[in-house]
């Protein structure tokens, strides 16, 4: 693993008092120990750290050592200015990497299964694999966008993407990366996500995205830095990981996170409905995780395709954005037994009161099916909340219509169940 740690942390200097970045206490420790730490508990035992000896470099090696003592080999590469050189540094030491490498940044705070991450790159052989996520401001974000099979192919730059609608999904700061990556970095300043990647991009290079629900957040800011600090005390920093059973509300999507409105086939005709996005937003914040499940008959019926669905999913995900919330996954089923697009006219296991989305998510986020939340607006939404064991909430339609399966509990919308669910 190679660790980034050359910044002089000037957003943090209040906090800091004068220390590198990297040695600003987390907790009870220093964030470069706690990275280093989770570098250990998966495997990494040796690590290089990429300082700038203007930016206290010889105070960072002083402080973590050689590594011995934790039964790692730590090393220092010390750039010489303070204007630094970013991931251009990693050119520098480019005779000292001889495969397939972590990179992280110095002011980041993670608790991922990164053997996960590993194998997933391994399996693909991709020149890059990024750690992705949705987050809480993607509006000031580079966001991404990826085809079915997480292949990344375009780099929305916040400074000068097109205004519009655009998926949630944000570079997080955390690489596995092919030595060929070196072809692309010269002895200059480089920010990979500025450079070396759209120009990879450009290229025709394959670039893997990894979306997790995992913690992974920087705390180079004031702000973030007490946003850190109060995840990792109330826990949920460690909770995140996947290796522990998530919790998670499930979410319909037409009548519950948007205004009912018959098929809903192009972007124009999706409008949230009132009070959904803090909804999702108080979900985001008390550690739940938010994950739409959706029918998709339209597609079966053959009025719209799976570009238009993404361009619908999209504006969603904006205007929830927007509001300051996201949704960790979207699921839907393109299926209907009376379809009349024949590859998607049958009758599956996906398609509620099915329980196969629900099933691929509990897969893909460790769901513990007991400590969630099915929310619907039809019989088929509680039916398949209650066939995975969770706990189910009706929002009522307007008109009213006759729903023959109970629920645990009946709100009039989103936000009075999420305020249930938080409140109970």
């Amino acid at each position: 693993a190679i660790i980034l740690a050359a910044g002089s942390g000037t957003r943090l200097k209040k906090i800091s008092g004068g220390l590198p970045k990297c040695l600003v206490k987390i907790g009870d420790k220093p964030v470069i120990v706690h990275q280093i730490l989770e570098l250990k508990k998966y495997g990494f035992i040796e690590v290089i750290v990429i300082t700038c000896l203007k930016n206290g470099g010889e105070m960072i090696e002083k402080f973590c050592g050689n590594g011995n003592d934790r039964g790692m080999r730590i090393s220092y590469f010390h750039q010489e200015t303070d204007n630094g050189l970013g991931a251009g540094a990693i050119k520098q030491i480019e005779s000292r990497i001889d495969g397939d490498f972590l990179l992280v940044y110095g002011d980041t705070i993670f608790n991922i299964n990164l053997q996960k991450l590993v194998d997933r790159h391994k399996s693909l052989s991709p020149i890059a694999t990024l750690v992705v996520h949705p987050n809480n401001h993607p509006y000031d974000s580079d966001l991404l966008e990826t085809d079915h099979e997480d292949k990344i192919t375009r780099w929305l730059s916040k400074k000068n993407r097109e205004k519009g609608f655009y998926q949630n999904l944000v570079n997080a700061g955390i690489y596995v990366l092919s030595p060929k990556i070196l072809n692309y970095l010269k002895l200059e300043f480089i920010d990979l996500g500025t450079d070396t990647f759209p120009l990879c991009l450009s290229k025709g290079e394959f670039l893997l995205a990894y979306n997790t629900s995992e913690y992974v957040k920087d705390m180079g800011t004031e702000d973030r830095y007490y946003e850190v600090l109060a995840h990792l005390q109330t826990g949920l920093v460690e909770k995140r990981n996947l290796l522990k059973p998530q919790a998670a509300g499930f979410l319909d999507r037409d009548g519950v996170i948007n205004k009912e409105n018959g098929f809903i086939v192009k972007s124009e005709d999706f409008i949230l409905e009132d009070g959904a996005a803090e909804a999702i937003r108080k979900i985001n914040e008390s550690g739940l995780l938010a994950i739409c499940v959706t029918n998709a008959p339209a597609i079966a019926k053959n009025l719209l395709d799976d570009k238009t669905l993404k361009q619908i999913h999209n504006k969603m995900e904006t205007l929830i954005g927007e509001k300051g919330g996201y949704l960790d996954a979207i699921f839907y089923c393109p299926h209907h037994p009376k379809g009349g697009k024949k590859e998607y006219a049958i009758s599956c296991d996906c398609r509620k009161p099915g329980i196969g989305m629900l099933l691929e998510a509990g897969n893909q986020f460790n769901i513990d099916f007991k400590k969630s939340y099915m929310i619907g607006d039809f019989d088929w939404d509680i039916e398949a909340g209650k066939k995975a064991g969770m706990r189910t909430l009706l929002i009522l339609r307007k008109p009213p219509i006759e729903v023959k399966i109970t629920p645990d509990k009946t709100f009039n919308n989103l936000l009075e169940a999420v305020t249930y669910i938080l409140e109970s």
